[in-house]
């Protein structure tokens, strides 16, 4: 729940305690049914909730409903999203969740600043099987890039080995762009073999699986929609070469008929090349871009050294911004078929109930695609009295009472 005004904490907590407090073991609140009434598309970072076709939609529950499209970070799933025919609730679109990956500049190896000019971040990329997978992020041998063309390249390669490409081909690109390719399935030691201490920007060291992409052959499922590219890089690359990136993976894509969804953080974002120079060609080149509305509030998470922190600004506030953004300050209008690719990343961790209403009015209104429901710490699911389960009734339906569900 947010940490909006006294009044709006205390009339949330009178209206969920007027109908009492379910068992904390009580069944999800959500149905496959609620789908029905979805005017939007609503994104989960998560597995669809499995097809029981013995069972009556609003007998299947979930965390995750109600939902239209989900990302999982594993090419395939034998637990397809299948939906009966006759009149099931609509199908659900599955999305490969792949991570685009960053490039750290270091001296004598990067040839020059153009090449990376990332001096500031020396957090690498995760991969396929890991080296240290077990152990802390900080003891964790990561994949680093010294320029953007590695980094780039392997973005590509792990692609192109969803939908199929040949290894050869893969192999071929890492080629051109300087780096060495290896399948998930080649083992430590030959991973090993590439693991290298380096010398950052800032003087210190680190140990890096050096200028390598690892790539899972793993083919994306059939009834995968594309990918969900993760795309956080911070590595101050320009908003011309993130343009040009977008466009490669975009058409590599569609060669394959699937489709390219971007997450993504508040906008503008100068480290990530995003702002409002190239966020409309962006948009042109893309099929979805779901950039994230933040108050600046977290509750933290000390496994990844993540600090609780005080919200800054309120989600409504932080959405007119972004607003500007895509619209030059409003030197432009977004037409259409630009709104209808645009996904809000919406945090059940810190919206209101008042916020989650103007939110839901917004999409309706200007024809935006959805919402991504961002869980920032906050476990779904269970009873419907939960605060979180409240505010995905209000984002997803437009019901913000904080009384939804009091009859199920």
């Amino acid at each position: 729940m947010a940490k909006g005004s006294i009044l709006q904490i205390v009339g949330l907590s009178l209206a969920l305690c007027s109908y009492g407090n379910a068992a904390a073991d009580a069944q999800d609140c959500f149905s496959r049914s609620d789908n029905r009434r979805l005017k939007f598309d609503v994104f989960h970072i998560s597995k669809p909730p499995v097809h029981n076709p013995g069972l009556k939609e609003e007998d299947q529950r979930s965390p995750y409903f109600p939902g239209t499209d989900y990302a999982t970070s594993t090419p395939a799933d034998p637990q397809r999203p299948a939906v009966s025919p006759n009149g099931a609730a609509p199908a659900m679109r599955r999305h490969y969740l792949l991570w685009a990956n960053r490039c750290i500049f270091m001296p004598g190896i990067t040839k020059n600043p153009e090449e990376c000019r990332n001096t500031r971040s020396p957090k690498a990329n995760s991969y396929p099987g890991i080296i240290g997978d077990a152990r802390p992020l900080s003891e964790q041998v990561r994949a680093a890039f010294s320029t953007y063309a590695g980094a780039n390249a392997c973005t590509l390669i792990q692609a192109g080995a969803a939908i199929g490409k040949e290894w050869n081909q893969l192999k071929s690109w890492g080629t051109a762009a300087g780096i060495a390719v290896e399948k998930s399935t080649a083992g430590k030691e030959a991973l090993n073999s590439h693991v290298r201490s380096v010398r950052l920007a800032d003087g210190k060291t680190s140990t890096y699986l050096l200028d390598v992409c690892v790539v899972d052959q793993t083919l994306m499922s059939p009834d995968t929609q594309g990918i969900a590219l993760d795309y956080e890089v911070f590595d101050n690359r320009t908003p011309r070469e993130v343009v040009g990136f977008f466009s490669k993976l975009s058409g590599l894509l569609h060669e394959g008929h699937k489709t390219l969804v971007v997450t993504t953080n508040p906008l503008p974002r100068p480290p990530n090349g995003l702002d409002a120079t190239n966020v409309v060609d962006v948009l042109n080149t893309v099929d979805g871009l779901a950039t994230a509305i933040s108050s600046g509030a977290t509750a933290g998470n000390p496994n990844i050294s993540s600090q609780p922190r005080a919200r800054t600004m309120s989600p409504i506030d932080d959405y007119h911004r972004q607003l500007k953004v895509l619209t030059d300050n409003g030197r432009r209008q977004l037409t259409r078929e630009q709104a209808r690719k645009i996904v809000w990343t919406v945090s059940l961790y810190d919206t209101s109930l008042q916020e989650g209403k103007f939110l839901h009015d917004e999409i309706v209104a200007r024809g935006y695609r959805g919402i991504l429901l961002f869980r920032h710490y906050v476990k779904q699911g269970g009873a419907c009295s939960r605060e979180s389960n409240q505010l995905t009734a209000c984002l997803a339906f437009g019901e913000c009472t904080g009384r939804f569900g009091a009859t199920r």
